[in-house]
């Protein structure tokens, strides 16, 4: 018998033509498509971690924050599969950790979580002190030399503004103590987290926030920018390169650029929604034995799949009437002022009956 890897291993490299409809679907579930921008993130993360293990005396970290959808669970599980945990004669070695934020994120349960993470079978047991005294020392016996932790909007989706400096306090603490540094991922209420104005020496250590945007498109009776045509041709080779990898064996011309319009307006340009639409239309060719994806399959998949998180929007694959003009706006400067107008709303009303994650993606 084969281990659970190798036997996915021998998955992925089998023929299409000798693989069943579920081998298909499990390389469909497994495809990572690296786009510039991707790449790009991957190296400033490998840049933050080089840096401390050249001797760097206080860490430098970063936040890497986006909307719902835009890749930043599959970028922070990329870097963590080049640095996977191993085991020696003494020790089990865990070089790079990483850890989802639970929500609600208390400290104790951030502690408790990160325990886990390392491989603490206590991780539940003892005070916040005792168990934040043991992690630091885990962390050292483990060798760990970053920290890569998703959602650190959780700590943000409070209802107490002390409480999210409590965890704020706690989070600086672990930075100083550790000497690890921290690569964060979150939802755009995520640099409130890390701003000057609720914990000015947390803001401090994290040096670079960067935004993980989704694609542009430009129409054609646009002006175009330099940067805007780049996005536009990234969308479309993306699709291309999607094409490419899907586990048949016709293309579906999904880089077309009218069938490639189809799809940024159904996904604004989201990758997250590209790959659900996308997927769901294959699903459906393998259950018909087809070896390509038409337009019909899209639009099933799309009133399935996209259409209940992007209500008011049209089918764009059984109607003409749509234009990618009517995309929301996802830039850096859209989406900040979006976030500081819902932030002004809450602290107004005093009230937490809506995350603020939440409205900026209605």
């Amino acid at each position: 018998m084969f281990s659970d890897s190798v036997h996915n291993k021998l998955i992925l490299e089998k023929p299409l033509e000798k693989m069943t409809r579920q081998e298909r679907i499990y390389q469909a579930n497994h495809l990572r498509i690296e786009h510039p921008l991707f790449k790009e993130l991957l190296l400033e993360i490998e840049d933050c971690h080089l840096l401390q293990l050249a001797g760097n005396v206080e860490p430098d970290c970063i936040l890497i924050w986006g909307v719902t959808g835009a890749g930043k669970s599959t970028l922070l599980d990329a870097y963590a599969k080049k640095y996977e945990r191993f085991e020696t004669d003494y020790v089990t070695k865990v070089p790079v950790l990483k850890a989802v934020i639970p929500a609600p994120a208390t400290v104790k349960d951030m502690v408790s979580k990160l325990l886990q993470c390392l491989g603490d079978p206590a991780y539940d047991k003892g005070t916040t002190g005792s168990k934040t005294i043991r992690l630091f020392s885990l962390l050292k016996d483990c060798q760990t030399e970053l920290i890569l932790l998703d959602e650190l909007n959780h700590l943000f989706d409070r209802d107490s503004e002390k409480l999210l400096k409590t965890a704020s306090d706690w989070l600086k603490c672990l930075i100083v103590e550790t000497k690890i540094p921290i690569v964060a991922f979150g939802l755009p209420t995520s640099e409130f987290v890390l701003s000057k104005e609720n914990n000015e020496q947390l803001s401090r250590r994290f040096s670079q926030s960067l935004y993980l945007k989704p694609f542009t498109w430009v129409a054609d009776n646009q002006p175009i920018k330099d940067s805007q045509s780049a996005d536009g041709d990234m969308f479309r080779n993306f699709l291309f390169v999607l094409d490419e990898k899907l586990p048949l064996l016709s293309s579906s011309d999904l880089a077309n650029k009218q069938t490639a319009s189809r799809v940024f307006y159904a996904t604004d340009g989201i990758i997250g929604y590209v790959i659900k639409l996308v997927r769901g239309a294959l699903q459906i060719a393998l259950k018909q034995e087809k070896e390509s994806i038409s337009i019909d399959m899209l639009a099933t998949s799309f009133d399935k799949h996209i259409k209940y998180d992007k209500p008011g929007k049209v089918n764009p694959f059984i109607s003409d009437n749509f234009s990618t003009l009517d995309v929301p706006d996802l830039s850096r400067e859209a989406v900040k002022k979006q976030f500081c107008a819902t932030n002004r709303r809450l602290k107004a009303n005093g009230s937490r009956q809506q995350r603020a994650s939440e409205i900026l993606l209605s």
